[in-house]
């Protein structure tokens, strides 16, 4: 069952277009990576997707429902959304960070019911948040603090998790942590994810799906496997490119530029 569905997009700021007809459909329960070179349109469209902006042309689905018609408490029901970049203003606790996620089934003003408080528990408990949850968020480390806001997506019970470079400015520790839970999520939870990643190791390890994007348009979209070919690669990248499996089973590319001149080599 595909659930989110977008046809023949055009999106773009003031008189530039940034991204023009792109269509995909993502079936339930997956999760989808879109990849790319730096300004092809991934968070643009990520946006777009969300509701956050209106598109010059096309038209996006949840389910059955256009999205552009909903209201945006609907469409926060709906849709959960993880920007790449997000600052906090006060020093909140990461319990209270969380059940703000709530207000799309409660409004802002409206006291918290036993179901929004088991709503929250349950979240905190499958998102492993639970020795945290009286921690002020300021006092969290990189990948606690976004495990924080994928957790507050998760309350608003969304159908599909949107994450711009959910990884982004983690060290490896904390990017594994932060993959292993979404992919939990997908796996166990059954929501649907769809995340601008430009890690192609982690896009490799983890996605379902790909979908590649260059200059504002869809190169291809598929497997791991299918997505990340060398001729793919070279012609988005500029790289050279191997796709391979790694010692504990899982794909990952290992990349050079055209000369590997700066490469470091085992001594033969």
């Amino acid at each position: 069952m595909n659930i989110l569905r977008a046809e023949e997009l055009s999106l773009g700021y003031r008189n530039k277009k940034v991204v023009e007809q792109f269509s995909t459909s993502i079936q339930q329960g997956s999760l989808i990576g879109m990849v790319g070179p730096n300004g092809s349109g991934k968070t643009t469209l990520l946006r777009a997707l969300s509701g956050l902006i209106k598109p010059f042309g096309g038209q996006v689905f949840v389910g059955e429902q256009n999205l552009f018609l909903l209201t945006p408490r609907k469409r926060a029901q709906l849709i959960g959304w993880v920007p790449q970049r997000e600052r906090l203003a006060w020093p909140l606790t990461v319990r209270e960070v969380i059940s703000l996620g709530r207000a799309p089934h409660r409004g802002w003003l409206l006291p918290m019911t036993k179901t929004d408080q088991a709503v929250i528990d349950d979240v905190i408990h499958n998102s492993d948040l639970d020795s945290l949850e009286d921690r002020r968020m300021d006092e969290l480390s990189g990948g606690e603090f976004q495990r924080v806001l994928i957790a507050r997506a998760l309350t608003q019970e969304p159908r599909v998790l949107l994450l711009d470079e959910p990884t982004t400015n983690l060290d490896i520790h904390y990017q594994i942590q932060v993959m292993d839970l979404i992919r939990q999520l997908v796996s166990c939870g059954g929501i649907t994810v769809l995340m601008v990643i430009h890690d192609l190791n982690i896009a490799a390890r983890y996605c379902d799906g790909l979908i590649l994007l260059h200059r504002g348009k869809q190169i291809c979209a598929g497997s791991p496997v299918d997505v990340l070919t060398p001729e793919n690669l070279e012609a988005v990248f500029n790289v050279k490119t191997n796709l391979y499996r790694d010692p504990w089973g899982f794909w990952a590319v290992s990349a050079r530029n055209g000369t590997g001149q700066y490469g470091r080599e085992e001594p033969k």
